[in-house]
């Protein structure tokens, strides 16, 4: 009986954690969605909008040589951002997203981008994190 409770018990896991990707996923995409609408302003022009850019870390600076990161810039007036979007974070997301910033800033020679981080669920060591860091948390 132990055995099929524990089989079960990993099926549903395994489904609502599929849920939850995919939830968090179409979140994500609505708030990126939601991130061009908003930033339709005369002055700013789409191309400068970038999302789900991809970047290689081929000196192994923040994780293994070769992998590549994901993330979403916006380049206006001489000024640029970065942004990550996440519909669940831990205070481990803020310190990744910090480094794929620090990636971004050799590899494409950016000077002092703003980092803005969005999540729904805001914590307070993930407040704290993000005031260390210098990443606004919206």
């Amino acid at each position: 009986m132990d055995k099929q409770f524990e089989d079960q018990k990993d099926w549903v896991s395994t489904v609502i954690g599929g849920l939850q990707g995919r939830a968090g996923r179409n979140l994500e995409d609505t708030i990126a969605g939601t991130l061009r609408v908003a930033l339709k302003r005369k002055d700013i022009k789409p191309e400068s909008i970038k999302l789900r850019q991809k970047i290689q870390d081929d000196d192994g600076i923040i994780g293994p040589k070769g992998r590549d990161y994901e993330f979403d810039i916006l380049m206006h007036n001489g000024e640029t951002a970065i942004f990550e979007i996440k519909s669940y974070a831990e205070t481990e997301d803020v310190l990744r997203f910090n480094d794929k910033v620090e990636l971004a800033k050799q590899k494409l020679g950016l000077i002092n981008p703003s980092k803005i981080f969005i999540t729904l669920q805001k914590h307070k060591d993930m407040m704290n994190t993000c005031k260390e860091t210098g990443v606004e948390l919206v």
